[in-house]
C-alpha cells in the first residue's frame, strides 16, 4: 500500500528512539496484545514512522497504542497502521495518530528535544 504524506514537517532522529507499543484494537474490536518493542525513526504531529522485529498484521485494522519518551516528555499515543515496509531482518511500519490532541503534545516534546541537544556550540 502507497502512502503519501502532507504534513507540514517531519522530525527524523539521527538515532531511532527506543519505544513499547501493544495492540489496542482489531478491525475495531478491543484487543490487549502483549507488549512490543520498537524504534521511532521519525514522528510529525499527525503520525510517525517505527520499526520492530514484530510481524503486525497488515491485512486487518490495527490499531497501537504507543509509549514514547521524547527528551523529558513521556507519550503515550494512539495510532492505526497504514502501511508496513519489510527491511530486513525487521518490518518497518507508518502509524497515523487518530487524535488531533496529539500534535500539540508531540510539537511541545520536540521543541524541549531540540533544545536539549542544540546546546553544543557552533564554531
Amino acid at each position: 500500500m502507497k502512502y503519501k504524506r502532507n504534513e507540514p514537517f517531519r522530525y527524523e532522529f539521527g538515532v531511532p528512539v527506543d519505544m513499547n507499543f501493544f495492540i489496542s484494537r482489531i478491525d475495531g474490536k478491543s484487543a490487549s496484545s502483549s507488549e512490543g518493542e520498537g524504534k521511532m525513526l521519525d514522528i510529525s504531529p499527525s503520525g510517525l514512522r517505527m520499526q520492530s522485529s514484530l510481524n503486525i498484521p497488515s491485512n486487518k485494522d490495527i490499531e497501537l497504542t504507543l509509549q514514547i519518551t521524547i527528551g523529558n516528555q513521556e507519550l503515550s499515543l494512539i495510532g492505526k497502521i497504514v502501511w508496513q515496509k519489510k527491511v530486513y531482518p525487521s518490518y518497518q511500519y507508518g502509524v497515523e495518530l487518530i487524535s488531533e490532541a496529539f500534535e500539540e503534545q508531540i510539537i511541545s516534546a520536540l521543541k524541549e528535544f531540540q533544545k536539549q541537544h542544540r546546546d553544543s556550540p557552533s564554531k
